[in-house]
């Protein structure tokens, strides 16, 4: 075997595809019984539409992601953008302010020594922002990029968002089959020539150059035949590569990668909790008119819940709230089972709608969620940069006495992190790198 490529999200199967279309021979291993890693859509035939538990949203134009969505025929549409904040029962717009948080995101530079986000926003004089304004900037670091504002480092942030303004900025869509859709396009681009197992946990990695021995276990912990290759695509999530040895899901390397520890260690991996409530019908346009008729062209709401951060197909008309915690405000939901969490999201919503939490429960159908902090192939929900990261991810992405190569969201560079985006570049580039050697 020429190439083994470790997980099957959507960075290993772009790798695996661009691979086998210049005729290498490839197996890709994937851990989970399924492919896509953190995009994992469920199609329920009770649910109007396409529930995503992880990844959700895809850039605009012009992105990698967004040219292979329409190369595909991929059908989509454009999400809406409007904001509001629930305060007392209502929802105020808050467009005005969210545009102040964007003037301060987008005037981040590099020129300056790092220091943590929330280093950044103290240091701001009081014209520059309003207290409003600094609260809202911490709010959404903290959502957006499920990253502690005390640890984010300003750099990362301003590379982050000059990157997103480079592919679409504040233009986002949603795949109308959800984004499993794109998974599965390029599973099927990878054709006959390349070998996708599934239940294939990889356990440990020996390897000198141009030679590698992959260990296998399957799903009840049986050791089966390794793998060998010349060279190894290693695409698994950030948390996995540093958790420690023993650990569900760990892999190890023999001998240990030069580097790999110490550009680890500059990047975190975020915590996120997301809940997808799908109801009978949408009963706030009974319950609230007024309320009802903001919520078909709202798309974010923001607030002070224990999930704090509420989302709509707007657009796309679905009695479907989504529900998101990042960063600090999910890490204080850890250990809660799903029936309390499900729970605490409809008394949430409740007080964001200004209902009685037993009409929410009422209309209630089903909720969906996935623990992607506990999914021993995660351990997270996606990386961001700690304050001295500069260069971390170039490091992580950098090839290995070209035998190994790291690939991922994590290990993309040049400002992309925690997106498909940045899955599909890396995966894309490391498959060239070994190219090269081939």
């Amino acid at each position: 075997m020429a190439v083994v490529v470790i997980g099957a999200g959507v960075a290993g199967l772009a790798a695996a595809g661009r691979l086998a279309a210049a005729g290498a021979d490839v197996v890709v291993l994937e851990a989970r019984d399924r492919i896509g890693g953190r995009v994992h859509t469920v199609h329920d035939p009770t649910a109007p539409i396409p529930v995503d538990l992880g990844a959700e949203f895809l850039p605009g134009p012009p992105s990698a992601a967004w040219a292979l969505v329409h190369a595909a025929g991929i059908a989509c549409y454009e999400s809406a953008t409007a904001q509001g904040r629930a305060r007392n029962g209502s929802i105020e717009p808050t467009d005005d302010v969210a545009g102040d948080v964007y003037r301060i995101l987008d005037g981040l530079d590099t020129d300056t020594p790092d220091r943590s986000f929330a280093e950044y926003l103290d240091a701001l004089p009081p014209h520059a922002a309003r207290d409003e304004v600094r609260a809202l900037a911490a709010r959404f670091v903290q959502g957006y990029h499920a990253a502690d504002v005390d640890r984010v480092g300003v750099h990362w942030l301003a590379r982050v968002q000059r990157a997103e303004n480079e592919v679409g900025g504040a233009r986002q869509f949603h795949l109308t089959a959800g984004l499993g859709r794109l998974v599965e396009h390029l599973r099927a681009a990878l054709g006959a020539q390349c070998t996708v197992r599934l239940n294939a946990r990889v356990t440990a990695v020996r390897w000198e150059r141009h030679r590698v021995e992959v260990d296998v276990a399957s799903a009840t912990h049986t050791p089966l035949d390794p793998v060998h290759a010349r060279m190894a695509i290693v695409t698994v999530p950030l948390g996995v590569l540093k958790a420690p040895p023993g650990e569900p899901g760990s892999i190890r390397f023999l001998p240990e990668v030069p580097g790999l520890a110490e550009a680890t260690s500059r990047l975190a991996m975020g915590p996120a909790t997301k809940i997808v409530l799908v109801f009978r019908h949408a009963f706030w346009h009974e319950a609230t008119p007024a309320l009802g008729e903001r919520l078909a062209t709202l798309k974010f709401i923001q607030s002070d819940e224990p999930i704090p951060t509420w989302w709509t197909p707007a657009p796309l008309l679905a009695p479907v709230l989504v529900g998101w915690a990042g960063g600090p405000a999910a890490r204080r939901l850890a250990g809660l089972d799903e029936a309390e969490l499900a729970g605490l999201a409809t008394r949430s919503l409740a007080r964001i709608l200004g209902v009685d939490h037993r009409l929410v429960e009422e209309h209630l159908l089903r909720w969906y969620h996935h623990d992607w902090t506990r999914d021993p192939f995660a351990r997270g929900a996606y990386s961001y940069g700690l304050v001295g990261s500069d260069g971390a991810a170039e490091a992580l992405a950098r090839p290995v006495e070209d035998t190994l190569f790291f690939a991922g969201e994590a290990a993309c560079g040049d400002g992309h992190f925690a997106t498909v985006e940045a899955a599909l570049r890396s995966g894309r580039r490391a498959a060239e790198a070994v190219l090269r050697q081939l």
